[in-house]
């Protein structure tokens, strides 16, 4: 154990000690910081040296120990080395330091110690009991890593044989990243407890205990392609179940107890587009008749309880319930008019009365079609600034808030804006560089902003799955070669993220494992993270734009590796209800996809390399049911249209 002691020097530590036991004093009181190696002192005298805790220790600098905290006090050897400890079976201690010298390991006279840390060589695999022990000093606890992030078990075999696969023998990264996407959400599904309103089954992003309303959303919008093995949409069943008599669907509901956050709490209202996309998608209707007087409850206490000042016809919300929770609105906004949330309102009208429709509830569809004729005209009219050329939030006293946000590209999804207006918007504020148009589209602050951080700063710059999702899909009806762009840049960035960020070099802090209240779920490699900076290929910062956001966040960022390359980098688009897959082929590589569900069909799609696209299209394929075949150009101009009956088939399309 380090350095011998002789005689004269045992004896004198060893009256010092017993003169200092006379003096009613704790030991760190009585006794000096530096004592001789191997020196052994207990408190009270006599007392055996025991470990109490030892546990998995990370510091600032990202450097992970053995945390040892003994009862009594050892002095270390003043040089470095295991100095008799062992980490069984996993790894190697290399040294021990006294635990107040952990910002300065260089200092080791100062050895004498309750508290160790212990380096260590190795990988801990948290699955497998940790112990560490000094066979010299009859010492032996076993380390607690229950904190310590376990590994993601990986997608099952016959999971993943039943999933949409991409086709893109050039990006073989994009295929890891998507899998991962799976993976990940894999380990969300989640089982419920019926007594607290919640479904056998959904999906969860799992972070706290709560379940988030827009959260869900936005994880349904992407999972609906994992068919029965990733329960969708009862995770939304778990909001209609908690919702009032008066219409009111709160932000979130705690898992343990099914309790609300509180009254006139919400997040944006997107039940009804993802209700409506699932329907598309699959063609099932079995569902409507059920939700849609949720629906229509949920959508007029909206209007109703949350109407804004100023204006007529439009709604207010905060920041936290935006959920956009530091975007600098909610101090000058207040109870005026929100841009985004009266957008959403008209998105929920358009898609309550296409639903409608969909199960012959024509009295329900014709007023939901008069509600989103009119919430356009009173959008249109009281939220456009024709100096900017956007959509702004409006004040109580009836004037604009000057504030360039994500949020004003709702109305693009919401089909509010007109081809001119949308014109504008794409040209002077999405394609601007100095504004939207950064190395990673889109961050959620305009670039110009004086709050604007490269860092992310959560929302504050910012680029998350799902303003990103949702101004994509908006661009894809005005824009859609952008739109194709877009998302293109979204999966490169995310896949440079999942593949090459090192946190280690990272300027900020990686959240420790023993951060308050989160356990860390991911060492901060391979990682699909909360949402990135707008500047560079890195994780974005979080609300004190210190530390990261949250990994392994699928959770909605599952939306870009899965809804993004499938929609619009692979450009396919099923519709179940009609039997018609409409895809646009923007790649002159090989790409396709096996089996691609919609309406009940499963189809197997591939086009080959082509030079140029003018070339013709070598498309070949299988399917298990009829279905009618679309083919358009980047332009959105039809190609071709053809019904192939179930079995293989090929086809050459000229441009």
């Amino acid at each position: 154990m380090g350095k011998h002691l002789n005689g004269k020097q045992v004896l004198l530590w060893s009256l010092l000690f017993m003169g200092c036991q006379s003096q009613d004093s704790s030991i760190s009181q009585i006794l000096p910081t530096s004592a001789p190696p191997g020196s052994i002192w207990t408190e009270p005298q006599g007392s055996p040296l025991v470990i109490r805790n030892a546990q998995l220790f990370e510091t600032r600098d990202n450097q992970v120990y053995v945390r040892v905290i003994l009862e009594g006090s050892l002095g270390l050897a003043l040089e470095s080395g295991p100095d008799g400890w062992n980490l069984d079976p996993q790894v190697k201690v290399t040294d021990v330091i006294n635990f107040h010298n952990r910002n300065k390991p260089e200092q080791r006279e100062s050895n004498l110690t309750s508290v160790l840390l212990l380096t260590f060589e190795g990988n801990i695999n948290p699955e497998n009991p940790l112990t560490v022990s000094h066979e010299a000093l009859g010492l032996k606890a076993q380390v607690d890593t229950s904190r310590w992030p376990r590994p993601t078990p990986p997608l099952p075999a016959e999971i993943k044989a039943r999933l949409p696969w991409p086709i893109l023998p050039e990006h073989p990264e994009w295929i890891e990243l998507y899998e991962a996407a799976w993976t990940f959400l894999h380990e969300k599904v989640t089982s419920g407890q019926a007594k607290n309103g919640f479904v056998d089954r959904y999906l969860d992003e799992g972070f706290n205990e709560n379940i988030y309303q827009w959260d869900s959303c936005f994880m349904v919008a992407f999972a609906m392609y994992g068919g029965a093995d990733f329960p969708a949409m009862p995770t939304l069943d778990n909001f209609y179940n908690h919702q009032t008599t008066d219409g009111y669907i709160c932000r979130c509901y705690n898992e343990n107890t099914g309790l609300a956050t509180g009254p006139r709490d919400i997040n944006p209202p997107l039940f009804a587009w993802i209700e409506e996309r699932y329907w598309r998608l699959t063609g099932d209707t079995s569902r409507l008749k059920r939700v849609l007087p949720i629906l229509d409850n949920y959508w007029h206490w909206i209007q109703k309880d949350l109407a804004a000042k100023g204006s007529e016809g439009l709604t207010h919300i905060t920041d936290f319930g935006s959920g956009m929770d530091n975007s600098p609105r909610e101090e000058w906004v207040k109870d005026g008019a929100w841009v985004d949330l009266s957008a959403q309102q008209a998105l929920a009208a358009r898609s309550l009365g296409k639903l409608a429709s969909a199960v012959g509830d024509l009295e329900r569809a014709k007023r939901f079609d008069s509600a989103y004729t009119t919430l356009i005209q009173q959008i249109n009219t009281q939220l456009w600034d024709e100096e900017w050329g956007l959509y702004l939030d409006r004040l109580p006293d009836g004037t604009l808030h000057r504030r360039k946000t994500i949020a004003s590209f709702w109305t693009l999804l919401a089909g509010v804006a007109d081809p001119n207006r949308a014109e504008r918007m794409i040209a002077e504020h999405l394609r601007n560089p100095q504004e939207f148009y950064r190395p990673h589209l889109f961050p959620t602050l305009a670039a110009d902003d004086p709050e604007y951080s490269p860092n992310g700063h959560y929302w504050r710059g910012g680029v998350w799955a799902p303003t990103t999702y949702m101004t994509i899909k908006g661009l894809s009806v005005f824009d859609p070669n952008f739109a194709f762009e877009a998302a293109l840049n979204h999966i490169q960035n995310l896949n440079e993220v999942f593949h090459r960020f090192d946190p280690k070099k990272s300027p900020f802090p990686m959240p420790t494992i023993f951060e308050r209240n989160i356990a860390r779920n991911g060492h901060g490699t391979r990682q699909i993270w909360e949402s990135y900076s707008p500047e560079a290929p890195r994780p974005g910062t979080r609300w004190d734009n210190n530390l990261l956001v949250r990994q392994k966040f699928v959770g909605w960022s599952g939306l870009g590796p899965i809804a993004l390359l499938l929609e619009e980098v692979l450009g396919l688009e099923g519709d179940g209800a009609a039997g018609v897959l409409t895809w646009t082929p923007r790649l002159t590589e090989a790409h396709g996809v096996q089996r691609y569900a919609f309406g009940g069909r499963i189809v197997d799609l591939r086009v080959e390399t082509r030079k140029s696209p003018t070339d013709p299209l070598r498309i070949t394929g299988r399917c298990s049911q009829a279905f009618t075949l679309v083919i358009k150009n980047p332009k959105g101009q039809e190609l071709g249209r053809k019904v192939f009956p179930p079995g293989a088939f090929s086809w050459n399309v000229t441009p």
